[in-house]
Parts: structure tokens; C-alpha cells; sequence
């Protein structure tokens, strides 16, 4: 009934919402009955779960584009991935992980529920950044517990279209992250539109918009294994 309730307030009352309500509960149980033995996850709660996973992932619905295509990386499990593709089938979804396991399980659980507009792709990301079958093509990329804003940046950024939006699901360390990531941003060329929090439950979470205003330099993403043990940082410009 949560489910349904919070999808009249994102759509408005519609047929559809019942139906994508039961496909949630559906991800849910599915999550609960299989996704601590498969190692993706160690939440075995089903309100844990909806709160953590689903209702969580539900906040971003209003801030994807129109039209286009949305990556999510280090999607994991598939969060927030799977549940934004199950709320927008009118987009084109990817979901990538560089732990063949997880992207095992993506794939198995996109034919559950029967997905049709999410592909999923196992490599890392300073690989498929400069990969010209996916280097700014992405009209969105979203990015739920990865890295640190300016490491996730680097990551995200290079995917994306000009003009393009990286949502990126965080904490109450938000403003923390984003004073320690002005250096990055501008290196990536891109900025911050907006930041919006939600509480569910007696937890609360934010979502951070960045736009990116330039094409991303050729250098970036650095080779593997660097964003995350050099980042870009306010003190040091690498």
C-alpha cells in the first residue's frame, strides 16, 4: 500500500500505479528471499528494504530527463537502476557493475520482472568512460552509495551528454562532499543545479543534481584504480 501511495503523489492518481506498485513489492520480496544469499546485499528486513532500496530510489523519478538514456552506475543489487526503469519504461536504461555476481543477479532479476528497456553491461568504470560506444551519450547518469562526490564525479561525468544531469543519491554529508568536490566540478566542467532532501521514516536522504556545461577533457577518467587513490581535490590538482 506504501508503494501506492507515495506513486500517486509522483504520478498523480493512474491506472498504472497499482500494477507498477505490485511490481515493486514483487523487487522487494525478491530482495528479501534471495539478495543476502547472493551477496548483494545484507539487508534481509522487507520495510528495511522498501525504505533502503525502493522508496529511496522513488525520490530521483522527478529529476530524470524527458526523453533520452540513463546509466546507473555501480548499480549493485540494481538501485537505484531497476526501480527508476520499472517507473519510467518510456526511457532507455543501463546498468553497470564491474562484480560480474551483481550484474548476474541484474540480469536475472531484470527477467523477473520483465524489463524491456534495461541493458546490462559488467566493466569498470574508468574503462567504459572512455569507451566511445558510451563517452557522452548518456542524457543522465545516477549513482546511489559509490564514492565520494569529486571520486564519483570523474566517474560520471565523462558518460554524459553537455547538458546532461548526474543524480546522485546521498546523506546528510552532502554539503561536506560538495565543498570537497568544487575543484572537481570545475576540472569536469560541471556544476551543481540543485540539492533537494527527504525523509522516510526516521531516515533521511538527499539527492544532488550536476549539470555538466562542457564537453568532459579527454583525459578523464583516469586509468584504473586512480580517481579512488589520487582524487580530485581542492588541495591538489592532479
Amino acid at each position: 500500500m506504501v508503494f501506492l501511495d507515495v506513486l500517486n503523489r509522483l504520478f498523480g492518481p493512474r491506472s498504472e500505479n497499482r500494477e507498477l506498485a505490485q511490481a515493486l513489492h514483487v523487487l522487494t520480496q525478491h530482495f528479501v528471499d534471495e539478495g543476502s544469499k547472493r551477496g548483494v546485499t545484507a539487508l534481509k528486513d522487507f520495510a528495511q528494504i522498501s525504505q533502503e532500496f525502493i522508496l529511496d530510489s522513488l525520490g530521483g523519478v522527478s529529476s530524470l530527463p524527458k526523453t533520452g538514456r540513463v546509466i546507473d552506475i555501480g548499480t549493485g543489487g540494481g538501485v537505484p537502476g531497476l526501480v527508476l526503469a520499472m517507473a519510467r519504461p518510456d526511457l532507455e536504461f543501463v546498468l553497470t557493475d564491474s562484480s560480474s555476481k551483481k550484474t548476474q543477479w541484474v540480469i536475472e532479476t531484470v527477467g523477473l520482472l520483465g524489463l524491456k528497456n534495461v541493458e546490462v553491461v559488467t566493466r569498470r568504470l574508468e574503462l567504459l568512460g572512455q569507451d566511445p560506444e558510451f563517452r557522452e551519450t548518456f542524457d543522465c547518469v545516477t549513482a546511489k552509495a559509490l564514492a565520494a562526490l569529486n571520486v564519483l564525479s570523474e566517474f560520471a561525468l565523462p558518460l554524459l551528454k553537455v547538458g546532461g544531469t548526474l543524480l546522485a543519491y546521498k546523506g546528510p554529508a552532502l554539503p561536506q562532499e560538495i565543498e570537497e568536490a568544487r575543484f572537481a566540478l570545475t576540472e569536469l566542467s560541471a556544476e551543481v543545479r540543485r540539492c533537494s532532501g527527504y525523509s522516510i521514516g526516521e531516515k533521511h536522504f538527499m539527492l544532488c543534481q550536476i549539470v555538466k556545461t562542457a564537453p568532459t577533457p579527454q583525459r578523464y577518467p583516469r586509468r584504473d584504480g586512480v580517481p579512488q587513490k589520487k582524487p580530485l581535490s581542492n588541495s591538489r590538482k592532479n
